[in-house]
């Protein structure tokens, strides 16, 4: 059984842990996938969160807003009858939510 010295250690370490660069991607990758972006290896998330880290304007060509506090980074990926599908596009929120109302994500 763990002492509560121990447990507030380890609150300590997992708060310090999640602000590390290899954390902070871990957290955001589980986020996705409870989200439901599927992937099918590990070099292809890897290559998705790279993108992600690097991109500053919203992917839809239209759009091409910056990302701001305002209108944030989303991931879009396909909703096929109620299932989760593979990510397509990072995009800001606005356009995400127009793609979600006009049905087109899938």
């Amino acid at each position: 059984m763990k002492t509560e010295a121990q447990k507030l250690a380890k609150r300590e370490y997992n708060k310090w842990y999640r602000q590390t660069p290899k954390g902070k991607k871990t957290n955001k990758i589980s986020k996705w996938k409870s989200s439901g972006l599927i992937w099918s290896t590990q070099a292809e998330i890897d290559e998705i969160y790279n993108r992600y880290l690097e991109s500053k304007y919203c992917e839809i060509f239209v759009c091409s807003k910056e990302y701001t506090t305002d209108n944030k980074k989303c991931m879009d990926h396909e909703h096929l009858n109620g299932k989760y599908g593979p990510f397509r596009n990072i995009l800001c929120n606005s356009c995400n939510s127009k793609m979600r109302d006009d049905n087109t994500s899938g």
